[in-house]
């Protein structure tokens, strides 16, 4: 008869360093990590996967966004709309000054 107070051990599922060994790629110890992005992307023993990985990191420093292309944040479209909406007609534009009222019988330098 089982006892049910005994914990029951599991089988199966993964289990620390099972599977195949990654292999190993010689870096130089002072190589920067652009450097060792490209020689891990132009590796054949990497597996495909990371390949991949290391180029699209890669790409962004290699081969940047045109400026034309670029968009502008949320933060810029609203700075850029509240300024056109400032400086040029609309609801909130600047008015006219005001009116003076000129008195055509004083002349200048003279007091009433």
């Amino acid at each position: 008869m089982a006892d049910d107070t005994m914990p029951v051990k599991r089988r199966g599922g993964a289990r620390p360093g099972a599977g195949r060994p990654c292999k190993v790629i010689d870096v130089p110890p002072d190589a920067d990590p652009l450097v060792y992005l490209q020689m891990l992307m132009t590796s054949k023993s990497s597996p495909e996967p990371l390949r991949l990985k290391a180029a699209v990191a890669l790409a962004s420093y290699k081969h940047a966004k045109p400026a034309a292309q670029a968009k502008k944040g949320k933060k810029e479209q609203q700075q850029e709309a509240g300024e056109a909406i400032a400086t040029g007609g609309g609801r909130f534009a600047k008015g006219r000054p005001p009116l003076r009222a000129v008195d055509s019988r004083n002349t200048v330098g003279e007091a009433r």
